[in-house]
């Protein structure tokens, strides 16, 4: 009787178990859901426009057609090349790159569709070995992989790990299919073999440059479409866009097959972002150009697509060089730093006035409030260039000049010529002041006032005319400007036309023969 009893008492135990497990099992479940509800609703919050449109793959709407490109996540490649230190053996390898992988999955999530592999022809696999490769590298090793219409990648990221010693060395280039441009190298280091992954993945948001199709264009704004908008990063700090940020635009010219033929980038223009929200960003367009230089809007085979770019130096080169000859540095021109988004907008910080050295360098320093940087390029009171710059995006850039020689030539004769003009003219005072002493003496007599009236004019009138400086004004004219024509030198030809025809203005009005005649009629003893 005992033995059924405890047989039974055993069984309402296991059976309050299992019951109890089973509430447990579905009060997990109830708090997973809550959590996932919250977590949308917070995500929601934070981006109300994406909330408002399911997530879609990044698949085409229909055969043959891409997916918009806010839909469209960034199709990447990862590729690591080590150095043969014994310290970076094939163990540490695998596990630098899944540690790697792992980061990117945590920090990019569905905004990245990244493959990695271990990298065998980065040669040598160090700084030297990523700074030797051009884009027909890229091209070439890659190639076919870089159709973004179909499904192909749209960003290379090339890392090498280098062991020196205790250091290591880790580097990276990003090559952005289709703009066919690669960054230049950043770098970082550790001590610590535990860190080599963590800062290889510190370098990808640094190298990154994100990809904006222009969309609508207006006279000095456009609007722009943001790839991957709708698959936000995990981590806020790995965003695409901030409202201070600038990009570069481009065009893609493409034939009838949708085979690109041609990437033309515009020389000194960007697009400052004033306004970044969701898949759309509104940009302002900062242009040396009076026009809008990106046209008034779509063309057919013609893509306007824009990359972002952040200062990765903390100050950038400037050379002054000559169009017609690179390799001549232009030593002591005049370079005013002028901090403002637009040429009309007024100055937001006093402007800084440097010369250019023996290298034709002039240094421009990084300013975290003002991004964008007019530079006023002098020759004397001429000026030669006045161009935007995003100072740290490149630590060299180089600034092609007008040749200015022929005009400082022409603007020594021309300043000699004034000086002549500048004597003739005193001396004519001269001789006009002594015949009106002579008409007002009156301790002389009239037949003496005359005669003295007489040999100054005789004076005055053997002095140089104005048919004489508008020859000499010629002579040195007409071969400036036919040397500027014939070098094509617009420039040089509008200042020398400029100056030449204000000298003739000059010669025209300071040495016209009418107010001698008037002022000759007007002495009592000058009359003939």
């Amino acid at each position: 009787m005992m033995t059924v009893m405890t047989e039974f008492v055993l069984k309402q135990q296991q059976r309050k178990q299992r019951i109890r497990r089973r509430f447990i099992a579905v009060g997990v479940l109830l708090c997973a859901a809550a959590a996932t509800v919250w977590a949308f609703a917070a995500e929601a919050e934070r981006n109300p426009d994406d909330a408002k449109k399911p997530d879609k793959p990044p698949v085409a709407d229909a055969p043959g057609s891409p997916a918009p490109l806010e839909q469209r996540p960034y199709r990447v490649r990862i590729s690591v090349a080590f150095s043969g230190s014994t310290a970076l053996l094939p163990p540490f390898r695998r596990q630098i790159v899944d540690s790697l992988r792992a980061a990117v999955e945590r920090g990019y999530g569905r905004m990245f569709r990244a493959d990695f592999e271990t990298n065998g022809w980065i040669s040598p696999p160090s700084k030297l070995g990523l700074q030797r490769i051009e884009p027909p590298h890229m091209l070439e090793r890659f190639r076919g992989a870089f159709d973004v219409n179909v499904d192909g990648y749209d960003k290379v990221f090339l890392l090498t790990v280098e062991a020196d010693g205790p250091r290591f060395e880790i580097c990276g280039r990003e090559w952005d299919a289709r703009s066919q441009r690669l960054t230049s190298v950043e770098t970082v280091d550790t001590y610590q073999p535990r860190e080599v992954a963590t800062q290889a993945f510190s370098l990808l948001p640094r190298l990154f440059r994100p990809v904006l199709q222009v969309e609508s264009i207006k006279p000095r704004n456009v609007e722009m479409r943001l790839q991957g908008a709708i698959f936000p990063p995990v981590d806020p700090a790995l965003g695409q866009l901030r409202e201070t940020d600038v990009v570069i635009p481009y065009f893609r010219y493409a034939d009838k097959n949708n085979v690109v033929r041609r990437i033309q980038f515009l020389p000194w223009t960007y697009v400052a972002i004033d306004s970044a929200s969701g898949a759309y960003s509104v940009g302002s367009v900062i242009s040396p150009y009076f026009a809008n230089p990106l046209g008034s809007g779509r063309r057919r085979n013609v893509q306007v697509l824009a990359t972002r770019v952040r200062p990765l130096a903390a100050s950038s080169r400037l050379k002054m060089v000559y169009q017609t000859d690179e390799s001549i540095p232009l030593i002591g021109y005049n370079v005013q730093l002028v901090p403002k988004r637009h040429y009309r907008d007024e100055p937001r910080k006093p402007p800084v006035t440097q010369f250019s050295g023996r290298d034709g360098y002039v240094h421009i320093p990084v300013d975290p409030d003002e991004p964008v940087v007019w530079v006023y390029v002098y020759s004397g009171s001429a000026l030669l260039a006045r161009v935007p710059y995003v100072p740290g995006i490149s630590t060299d850039e180089t600034i092609p000049l007008p040749d200015d020689s022929i005009r400082l030539a022409v603007e020594g004769e021309v300043d000699l010529l004034r000086g002549n003009l500048i004597d003739t003219v005193a001396r004519r005072a001269t001789l006009m002041a002594l015949a009106r002493m002579a008409d007002d003496n009156a301790k002389l007599k009239p037949a003496q006032r005359r005669t003295i009236i007489d040999e100054k004019f005789r004076e005055l009138y053997r002095l140089p005319g104005r048919e004489d400086f508008q020859t000499r004004l010629a002579t040195i004219r007409e071969p400036a400007l036919l040397q500027a024509r014939g070098l094509k030198n617009k420039f040089a030809e509008r200042r020398i036309q400029k100056l030449c025809d204000d000298t003739a203005k000059l010669i025209d009005h300071y040495l016209d023969l009418e107010p001698v005649r008037k002022f000759r009629g007007e002495l009592q003893y000058g009359k003939l």
